[in-house]
């Protein structure tokens, strides 16, 4: 035998067994389990069970976010900041995450509550909303998220993060 035929064959026959055991296991697959499911076979228990619940899901509301810098030149972020926010959270299979088109004001097409969006986001089953500003502290940028529960109206969290260089 050559020495340059050993790895060649030591190639081939890792080649052939991945091949070989690729073709036994066709019973192998990913399935998604109802909660009232139970594994009665061998075949069910071989195959990987991904349980995921609509019921486990909490469906949260995203706002726009409110531009209080006074610089139109950073409209843009109200949207910008919703949107990465949105894409974000929508990776989660624990969230079911709802967008919504609510007016760069704020609270003030309410009248400026904050109370008339928590009500409204009670009827279509929302339980939590997310909503956030930007605005100018000194030469830094901050932007500020509030998250508030639909079921006792109140809020939960509260996080504000700044940044120079704006």
């Amino acid at each position: 035998m050559n020495v340059r035929t050993v790895p060649f064959y030591i190639f081939l026959s890792i080649i052939l067994f991945f091949i070989s055991s690729c073709q036994r296991d066709n019973g192998r697959k990913i399935r998604l389990a109802s909660p009232d499911t139970a594994v009665d076979s061998r075949q069910e228990a071989n195959s990987s069970v991904l349980q995921v619940s609509a019921a486990r899901q909490r469906t949260i509301a995203i706002l726009l976010f409110e531009n209080q810098t006074g610089d139109p030149a950073l409209d843009w972020l109200h949207r910008g900041l919703t949107d990465m926010l949105e894409g974000e959270l929508s990776q989660s299979p624990y969230l079911n995450v709802i967008t919504t088109n609510r007016s760069p004001e704020g609270g003030a097409a309410h009248g400026g509550s904050e109370e008339i969006p928590l009500i409204s986001a009670q009827d279509v089953l929302v339980e939590i909303i997310i909503s956030g500003r930007f605005y100018h502290a000194g030469d830094s940028l901050c932007i500020e998220v509030k998250l508030f529960d639909t079921q006792n109206s109140g809020q939960i969290r509260q996080e504000k993060v700044c940044g120079s260089g704006l």
